[in-house]
């Protein structure tokens, strides 16, 4: 399955994953089903998945536990997000050893787009569908990697979820107060 994280806000795009899910079914006889956590389905990503035959797995509030299994399971993490904020889901599921994918743009390319499967940004929603169709094929090659190119991915995603620690952001904290203390302007 492909999981998303997360309400059911705007810039989350869920209408874009269910156009991705809907074209990568037409370039596959078995597509992953589509894992929501968090917000139900609003009747509009009802009305499309019904529209477009994408069924809609939820799960509503999950223990950190159950989200873990979640993360764990999954063939990817769906992020088409028009804008975020550092992306908390992003890092979770690099952690877990699942693959991520995300669009150009905004904080998630900067913090996770070199361990991530970057999409084209998200266009408006108009022009959902035709996006979809250009990018299921992108996700179709991650999803149909050979074993030592995923194990890589996971790799390279553990190693990047790693980078973020306690250590680091301490050494990133003490260097940029010691900058400002140092500066002209100080």
């Amino acid at each position: 399955y492909l999981l998303m994280v997360g309400s059911a806000a705007w810039y989350k795009n869920r209408l874009g994953a269910l156009q991705l899910q809907a074209a990568l079914a037409k370039l596959t006889p078995t597509p992953p089903d589509l894992v929501l956590a968090g917000a139900a389905p609003t009747d509009e990503e009802n009305a499309l998945a019904r529209e477009h035959r994408v069924e809609i797995v939820h799960f509503g509030e999950l223990s950190p536990a159950q989200l873990q299994t979640l993360y764990t399971g999954a063939e990817a993490l769906l992020m088409p997000s028009y804008i975020e904020g550092f992306g908390w889901p992003a890092l979770e599921a690099l952690a877990a050893g699942t693959p991520l994918v995300i669009t150009d743009t905004s904080s998630l390319a900067e913090h996770f787009g070199p361990a991530a499967a970057l999409v084209l940004p998200t266009p408006a929603p108009t022009e959902l569908a035709a996006w979809a169709d250009a990018m299921a094929p992108h996700l179709r090659e991650l999803l149909e990697a050979p074993a030592e190119v995923r194990a890589a991915i996971i790799q390279q995603g553990r190693q990047h979820a790693a980078s973020f620690s306690k250590d680091s952001f301490a050494k990133n904290l003490l260097a940029g107060l010691s900058a400002v203390q140092g500066s002209p302007s100080a």
